[in-house]
């Protein structure tokens, strides 16, 4: 059966290539829209993997759980939202805590739009330093 398939294809493929050697400028054509197709597609999904698929700076990425809450005292968010979280949910080993803003910050003429981040004081142990 697999002898068979493998006889029919060859006989394709020798066809093909009979048909694109009588039609140069068409089978140049097709070699170099294949060639162009191939290469831009390896391009953009290397560039795609390199951004999106980035290693994150944590140790044990795994075990690392986001839960977001909303309130609107930042400053309680960060000191009390731990404990209240760490107290409700048993099965989380540690909890830390992170709020971030976008500030305006305004000098003469010019503007500045700046990012602030507030966390927790062992927020740093989740980081990897290399």
């Amino acid at each position: 059966m697999v002898a068979g398939s493998v006889d029919a294809l060859t006989r394709d493929l020798r066809s093909a290539v009979r048909r694109l050697s009588r039609a140069r400028t068409l089978s140049t054509i097709v070699v170099l829209s294949l060639a162009l197709g191939i290469g831009a597609n390896t391009a953009i999904f290397s560039v795609a993997r390199s951004i999106l698929v980035v290693h994150v700076p944590y140790q044990n990425p795994d075990r690392v759980v986001l839960v977001e809450t909303y309130v609107r005292d930042v400053h309680a968010q960060i000191t009390e939202g731990p404990a209240v979280i760490q107290r409700l949910a048993r099965s989380l080993e540690r909890v830390e805590a992170f709020s971030s803003e976008r500030i305006n910050w305004r000098r003469g003429d010019s503007t500045l739009r700046l990012s602030r981040i507030e966390c927790s004081a062992s927020w740093h142990h989740l980081i990897v330093h290399k």
